[in-house]
């Protein structure tokens, strides 16, 4: 005996049966043919993307500082030192008290000459000229009793005979008093 297949059909009667047109057929082949083409352009998106972070990290290589070592600390020559300490002290130089002192103490019988302050020794050379010894040695006391100087001393006295009215014309040397001085270079 023959067994004859059983057909089943689920579907009520009456209710349409699914069935292939060439509609659904064109349908099912553009939908296809999409899903293929998107298929293939996320592959290059993807390629794109593994070169693009390819490049990113070649040009983070290049562009990462390399550490470089520190300048060595500049050798000053000693000359240079001393030519700086020089400045220095010229620098510190009390010049307008010192001006102002001599100005103060200078009686109107002296006629100053000029002004030389040495700040490598610290002192000052004064030129003047006085009508009378005297006037010389009154000019000098009255500086040595200066406080703010020290050591004021005649260094030398001559008489200018080449004017009518002979003057002494003579030079002092005082050492000032040092007041806050900036640091030298070591």
């Amino acid at each position: 005996m023959a067994v004859k297949p059983v057909q089943i059909d689920f579907a009520h009667e009456g209710a349409p049966r699914a069935r292939w047109s060439a509609f659904g057929g064109a349908l099912l082949l553009v939908g296809v043919a999409s899903a293929a083409y998107a298929l293939w352009e996320l592959g290059g998106v993807q390629r794109s993307l593994a070169e693009a972070s390819g490049r990113a990290a070649l040009l983070a290589q290049v562009a990462r500082p390399t550490p470089r070592a520190a300048p060595p600390e500049p050798v000053v020559p000693p000359a240079q030192i001393a030519s700086i300490n020089e400045a220095i002290r010229q620098l510190n130089l009390p010049w307008g008290e010192l001006l102002r002192i001599v100005e103060e103490r200078t009686p109107k019988q002296i006629a100053l000459l000029s002004l030389e302050p040495d700040a490598r020794k610290g002192e000052l050379r004064i030129w003047a000229e006085a009508k009378t010894p005297e006037d010389m040695t009154s000019f000098l006391k009255t500086l040595q009793a200066e406080p703010r100087l020290t050591e004021v001393a005649l260094q030398k006295h001559e008489i200018n005979d080449k004017d009518a009215n002979r003057p002494y014309r003579f030079q002092l040397i005082a050492r000032w008093r040092a007041g806050e001085q900036k640091e030298a270079v070591q």
